[in-house]
Formats: C-alpha cells, sequence, structure tokens
C-alpha cells in the first residue's frame, strides 16, 4: 500500500513539473509574440501617414510631372494597395498571411517611390517646388520613424522565432498552430525597379485617406 502511494506521489510530482514545464514555455512564446505584435502596432499610425503624405506627393507632382503620368499612376495603386493590406492586417493581427500580404504591399510602393525619385531628377521645377519639398521631407521623417520601428519589430519577430525553433518549444508551437513571424525587409534606396507595375483592369488610382 505504502509503495502505491509512493509511486502515485511521484506520478503526481512529476506531472506537476510537465505541467508547470508547458506553462513556462507557453508563457514565454505568449511574450515574444506579444513583443512583435506591439513593435507592429507602434508602427501602424506611421505607415497610415505614409500612406496620406504619398497621395498628397501624387496630387503635387502632377503639376510638375505630366509626362511621368503612368509612374503617378502606379505609385497612386501601389499606396492603394498598402492601405487595403494594412487595414486586413489591422484587422486581422493573428493571420500571417495577412502580415505578409502587407510587407509585400508596403515594398511594392516603397519601390515606386524610389521609382518617382529617380525619374523627377529630370524636372527642376518639381525639385524646387515648396510644396513638394514639405511633403518630402515629411516622407523622409515619417521614413526615418518607420525603419526604427521596424528594427524594433524585427528583434522581436527573431526572438519569437528563435525561441519556437528550440526544443521542446517547438512541439507547443506546432500543437498550438504558431507559425514563424515574417520579418519585414523594404528595398534599399539604392535599388529602384527599372519597370513600372502594369495597373490592372480593376484596380482604381483614385486617392483615398485612411
Amino acid at each position: 500500500m505504502g509503495t502505491a502511494l509512493l509511486i502515485i506521489f511521484l506520478f503526481g510530482v512529476v506531472g506537476f513539473a510537465s505541467l508547470i514545464g508547458v506553462l513556462s514555455l507557453y508563457n514565454g512564446l505568449a511574450s515574444a509574440r506579444t513583443a512583435s505584435q506591439l513593435a507592429f502596432s507602434q508602427m501602424e499610425g506611421f505607415l497610415t501617414r505614409r500612406h496620406e503624405f504619398t497621395a498628397t506627393l501624387v496630387e503635387r507632382a502632377k503639376v510638375y510631372l505630366k509626362p511621368e503620368r503612368p509612374v503617378l499612376e502606379a505609385l497612386l495603386v501601389s499606396r492603394n494597395q498598402a492601405c487595403a493590406a494594412l487595414t486586413e492586417v489591422i484587422a486581422n493581427p493573428q493571420t500571417i498571411e495577412a502580415v505578409i500580404a502587407h510587407l509585400h504591399a508596403e515594398e511594392g510602393m516603397e519601390r515606386m517611390l524610389e521609382r518617382l525619385k529617380l525619374v523627377s531628377q529630370a524636372y527642376p521645377e518639381f525639385k524646387v517646388s515648396r510644396g513638394i519639398q514639405l511633403v518630402s521631407r515629411e516622407l523622409d521623417l515619417v521614413g526615418e520613424r518607420i525603419t526604427a520601428l521596424r528594427q524594433a519589430y524585427n528583434e522581436a519577430a527573431q526572438g519569437f522565432n528563435a525561441q519556437r525553433k528550440a526544443f521542446p518549444s517547438i512541439l507547443l508551437a506546432r500543437f498550438l498552430g504558431l507559425r514563424e513571424i515574417p520579418l519585414i525587409e523594404f528595398p534599399k534606396p539604392e535599388e529602384p525597379e527599372n519597370e513600372i507595375p502594369a495597373i490592372e483592369a480593376g484596380q482604381s488610382s483614385t486617392v483615398f485617406y485612411g
């Protein structure tokens, strides 16, 4: 009888220790994932502001860059896609597919902004316009904040991904369906695309805010 009670006691201790271990792993994963979500939420406001400044830039650029209408239209389309993708992420922050789609949309807008900078070099009046300079300055300031917050997000995401890959955390992550968090990698300014994305049927270049 004493031996049976001892065995039951030992099993209870092992079971309790295992439960504590699982809870500890879960709390670690949840904390790391929350850190990445917090970093992204801090970036949302600046992303929205960049979308708005981009639309303003396009409207003002139309006066000076009439021969570059395809570039401006493509930039506005990419901006609208980034807005829609950001809205989807805000509505579904746990959906990795939504996050990835948003990253691709932001990357497309970044590339078109760099394309606009490239073609505008041939238009002196555009470069000296006070209105263009003001909105360009705002875009640069917002871009700097996004870069800093992007780094914080990537560090948090890398921390989660590293913890998720470690054993035995990976077993719990797979059981809970926790996937790796994608990193944000926007294109470098010195590497703009030479081709202008085609505007497909059904895509609108209408300016909208928010």
